[in-house]
């Protein structure tokens, strides 16, 4: 309601004395009350001049009022950016945030707010609150100070949003490091609001915000593909919270943005080490049941070739057939470069000293116009690792890094003592713990490739051999429960590394275990020599009738089962007697390595041979084969099973992997 001058000067002198003595009287309370706050405030012109200062900011400057009034605010607070910001003030008439300055070499929060002069089509002003920043942590209450930390650790930009004005409220630090503009552009400019989307997101992620306020729901979230203030584009994912008034109309948004770019690329590394698994095991199931009936096919043709007398006219055919299976089983060996997991034998080892013994290995590998640099510092931990295997892998990493450098440069080897809290390496990702870092650093850059496991997609050639093998690498460093990451030229193995208590327990079993050599006792030689009985296992009935064939021949008493549980049940009838278990490690229902478990547990004295093509990594797992048994790789020929079953038999045979 407004006073027309005509009715104003209606009023009688006495009353007009009385209501200008009233105002007096209001203006003196209240400007009292101003000056008695322990807060500077100071009063800017639309001329950036000083109108008006309380009490607490003429103490704080140590000035007059007759110092501070005309004065440009700019001179009496000399602060990066103060004037700036209260300039954008008067001229938008729109209020800043608080920010934190230094003022005389202290910590000072700072607020602009706009005024409106009591006269008519007048400019702005703008009010200056200057607050000690101790003064603004003490005013908070615990929760207060307990919420701030909560949102400020916050990845991500917290934000309001007036619904009904559509303008923002309030963001949090957070913005400027998602978005790129800073908190006070984000309150002052409006279309900020729509620049934090990608031109080609925008009309979606209006319709969203459209449903959102005819929606009757509280809570709604989006992803889409945010950009930058330097144009970068990213994907995001905002969820968002509706506050309504009594009749259910939306009053204000509140949310948090966050960019989930890096949890998308997780994702997709997931997905594609899905997928590699997937082709991993059906490589190795094709690799498996292909060799099998090589093998029968192989077996039973050299049994023929070798029963036609050498001028008979098949005898040469058979010779083709069997070079026509070499061949097969070189394809199926390409298979199983990636698909098999090497048996290991993992023991304490130091690195220092197997890369001494791994040096000459590796420059070999390199070639001589490719030089080897060795770099271990003192103190490095030891690992639990195959070292046998884990020198073959990095020889072949070594060629790797060969073909890469074209045969020319340096390659170096360094290593160092890592404790990782998050997951890393491959795409399978790492767990979290101590691990000796290995690092192999060339001079050309990208040498290792962003898709250094996957080579038999393009590769050909020897560079296709080449790449296998990293492949066949990268599978004995996993199965010793470790991993590779590519940085650039440098290419990082991680093997875990072995603590001081499991040192100890080493040290302790290898004191309890040196006990000396049992005496030599001279037994009567036998007058007869009796042939050795042997259980063979194996689910292929085609391989199981050859086996049981060669063995049967060569004089070897053979009793045969089709399963683990039909093994068992052979092995606890008192009538048989077994000295050599022959079984598949593959096999439906029980596996070869549960039967041994529980045949070595009825018959300690029995002795085990595995054979196996489709080495499983959960079968296979580092250590789980029993002590003392032995290993034959498929596909192998019948001179080599009957070789590995003697040498078992007269047990020399210490666990090796024969091809």
């Amino acid at each position: 309601m407004t006073m027309e001058r005509a009715e104003f000067e209606q009023w009688k002198p006495k009353e007009v004395a009385r209501l200008l003595a009233l105002v007096e009287t209001e203006r003196r309370y209240y400007q009292e009350i101003v000056a008695s706050i322990p807060v500077s405030l100071v009063i800017v012109g639309p001329n950036l001049n000083a109108v008006s200062a309380n009490r607490q900011f003429r103490m704080r400057l140590g000035k007059k009022n007759s110092e501070i009034l005309g004065r440009p605010i700019g001179d009496l607070l000399p602060i990066d950016g103060l004037q700036e910001a209260v300039e954008q003030v008067v001229n938008s008439g729109i209020a800043t945030p608080k920010r934190e300055m230094k003022w005389d070499g202290q910590d000072v929060v700072v607020t602009a707010l706009p005024l409106r002069s009591w006269e008519e089509d007048s400019q702005a002003e703008a009010l200056v609150i200057l607050e000690e920043k101790a003064q603004t942590a003490a005013a908070l209450t615990p929760q207060d100070q307990k919420a701030l930390s909560v949102a400020a650790s916050v990845e991500g930009m917290l934000w309001e949003v007036d619904y009904a004005a559509g303008g923002i409220t309030h963001v949090s630090s957070g913005a400027k490091d998602l978005f790129g503009f800073p908190a006070e552009r984000w309150l002052s400019d409006k279309s900020v609001w729509g620049l934090r989307v990608a031109e080609s997101e925008r009309q979606r992620v209006d319709e969203f915000y459209d449903q959102v306020g005819a929606s009757a729901g509280t809570v709604f979230s989006i992803e889409f593909l945010a950009r930058h203030a330097n144009g970068q584009e990213f994907l995001a994912r905002e969820t968002v919270r509706v506050f309504r008034d009594a009749e259910g109309k939306p009053l204000r948004l509140a949310g948090l943005t966050t960019s989930i770019a890096e949890r998308r690329e997780l994702e997709s590394q997931h997905a594609l080490a899905v997928k590699g698994e997937a082709l991993q095991r059906l490589s190795a199931k094709l690799a498996h049941d292909l060799n099998n009936l090589l093998m029968i096919i192989a077996g039973y043709g050299e049994e023929m070739k070798n029963a036609l007398p050498a001028e008979h006219n098949l005898h040469q055919d058979m010779k083709e057939i069997l070079g026509a299976t070499e061949r097969l089983y070189s394809l199926t060996t390409q298979f199983q470069t990636y698909t098999r997991r090497p048996v290991i034998t993992p023991k304490i080892t130091s690195f220092s000293a197997l890369a001494a013994q791994l040096r000459g290995k590796l420059e070999t590998a390199l070639g001589p116009d490719l030089s080897l640099e060795i770099n271990l510092p003192a103190g490095l931990a030891k690992a639990k690792v195959d070292a046998a295997q884990i020198e073959d892998a990095f020889v072949l990493l070594a060629r790797h890094a060969s073909l890469a450098m074209q045969g020319r440069g340096t390659l170096k080897l360094s290593a160092e003592n890592v404790l990782r809290g998050e997951s890393i390496g491959s795409s399978q990702g790492l767990n979290m713990g101590a691990y000796l870092r290995v690092t192999l650093e060339g001079d050309k850059a990208g040498m290792w490739g962003e898709r250094l496991l996957e080579p038999w997609l393009e590769a050909e050639g020897q560079a296709r051999e080449v790449e296998l093998g990293v492949a066949a690498a990268y599978q004995i460093v996993r199965q010793s429960h470790g991993d590779l990451s590519v940085d650039g030229a440098k290419l990082h193995l991680y093997l875990p590394m072995v603590s001081e208590a499991e040192l100890d327990a080493e040290r302790a079993l290898a004191a309890t275990t040196a006990v000396a050599p049992p005496p030599v006792v001279e037994v009567a030689a036998e007058e007869e020599t009796t042939l050795e009985s042997i259980l063979v296992v194996e689910d292929e009935g085609g391989i199981r009738a050859l086996v049981r064939k060669i063995l049967r021949r060569q004089g070897y008493q053979v009793i045969e089962a089709s399963n683990g549980e039909e093994a068992l049940r052979l092995l606890a009838e008192e009538s048989t007697k077994v000295d050599l278990l022959l079984t598949d490690v593959m096999m439906p229902g029980m596996n070869g390595v549960e039967l041994s478990q529980k045949a070595l547990a009825q018959d300690g004295s029995l002795k085990v041979l595995f054979v196996s093509g489709y080495t499983d990594e959960s079968v296979l797992e580092a250590g789980q084969f029993p002590a003392g048994t032995a290993f034959l790789q498929k596909p192998f020929t019948l001179g080599s099973l009957l070789g590995k079953v003697r040498e078992v038999l007269d047990g020399g045979a210490a666990r090796q992997a024969a091809s």
